[in-house]
């Protein structure tokens, strides 16, 4: 008899169909994303240009709420679907994770309903970690719904944070340092081995058809492992479930506050702005927000004929903004042969997302550079604001 054990080769076949199952539902995501990004830009757009010109009693305004509601739960799946295959790189910056739960505790509460209580034990001694903060508020919210969902008759969740080192955490051999051991658990119904081993897999849930689409947890594996931490669940039918999540320090010391979108400069202008996009409805979408706002706004449908147009130009204009992606001549294309034309124009671009590592490493450093599409008017405006701002600084003509 000849025994032998092949329980790595086993994992590593696990790791290796998990991995092909992300890819195949990335390639899925990237081919529809840019397409999908711009239709839901031209209805959450729009929609807040009509709400806007409503009278505040008008009743169609509950409805166009709704219509905003779901385009955001849209554009959220869409981001779901790219954060598995890592097709979407994100701006990461240091973050006190305590100041996240702490801001997102009154909305998650009413959120789990009144069954539900939500305790938060937070330790006093962290240190910020790198990761996007849109995605750290996906990861918790994701964590704490799931706990809910496994309560149906109601029952305590607990967060807690406190410092751990990787090697605090089981099948963590791989990693290594300080960092923040970040735990959500509840007192639901619990999972047994066979679904404990497939729960960050693409499209499995246990949960009726139409109350879960099996994306909320590997999508919260994808983000975790972004970040450079690691996921691990325990769990026990009929006492509870405990989502253990750790992430190593950042190595930058610097906080970046988060600010509330709205907040700063005024958004309004009199420059003059060419805008460059090949989606019509994108276009006129853009044309109108601007044109609202006050600027002095041109519209070319690509590359080439932007390039066209300000060589027939008297003045050059004040700005620049231009989706990545388009026929006959890409954003980064334009901006290169703008800044021979007029240097001192600043270019704002626009995606829905990129497929193109090269493209992708240009704003790896210039995160400011890169409006990402779903957005809305405010959004816009704002971005075309400070993106002027910062070429009339004096920091920006050194």
């Amino acid at each position: 008899m000849i025994v032998q054990d092949t329980t790595a080769e086993k994992r590593k076949e696990n790791e290796l169909r998990q991995t092909q199952k992300m890819e195949a539902i990335g390639k899925l995501a990237g081919g529809v994303a840019h397409d999908f990004n711009n239709l839901l830009t031209v209805i959450g757009g729009n929609t807040e240009l009509i709400d806007d010109a409503l009278p505040p009693e008008d009743p169609l305004r509950d409805e166009l709420g709704q219509v905003l509601k779901a385009t955001r739960r849209a554009a959220s799946l869409t981001a779901q679907l790219l954060a598995f295959s890592r097709k979407e790189a994100r701006e990461t910056q240091p973050v006190h994770v305590n100041e996240v739960i702490t801001d997102m505790e009154r909305m998650l509460v009413r959120l789990i309903g009144e069954d539900v209580t939500l305790e938060a034990r937070l330790s006093t001694h962290l240190r910020p970690i790198s990761i996007d903060p849109g995605e750290l508020d996906q990861i918790i919210m994701n964590l704490v719904l799931n706990a809910r969902d496994a309560m149906p008759l109601g029952g305590p969740i607990v967060i807690e944070t406190r410092p751990a080192s990787a090697e605090a955490v089981s099948g963590t051999a791989h990693l290594a340092g300080d960092g923040v051991l970040l735990s959500v658990r509840d007192g639901g119904v619990g999972m047994d081995e066979e679904v404990r081993k497939r729960i960050f897999e693409p499209f499995f849930t246990t949960k009726p058809v139409g109350e879960g689409t099996g994306l909320g947890l590997s999508t919260v594996y994808g983000m975790v492992h972004r970040a450079d931490g690691c996921i691990e669940v325990e769990s026990e039918i009929g006492v509870g479930t405990t989502f253990v999540v750790w992430f190593p320090y950042a190595r930058r010391q610097i906080y970046q506050a988060r600010q509330a979108p709205g907040a700063g400069a005024p958004t309004r202008g009199t420059e003059k702005i060419l805008v460059v996009e090949d989606e019509e409805l994108v276009r006129v979408f853009a044309h109108r927000a601007l044109t609202d706002a006050r600027y002095d706004v041109l519209m070319a449908s690509d590359g080439q004929e932007a390039l066209e147009l300000v060589e027939l130009l008297d003045s050059p204009v004040d700005m620049v903004l231009t989706d990545v992606v388009m026929p006959r001549m890409k954003g980064p294309e334009l901006a290169e042969h703008l800044s021979t034309l007029s240097p001192l124009t600043p270019v704002l671009f626009m995606c829905g997302y990129i497929d193109n590592k090269a493209v992708e490493e240009q704003f790896k450093d210039r995160p400011d550079a890169l409006l990402r599409k779903p957005f809305g008017r405010d959004e816009l405006c704002e971005r075309v604001r400070s993106t002027l701002d910062l070429r009339d600084a004096p920091s920006s003509v050194a």
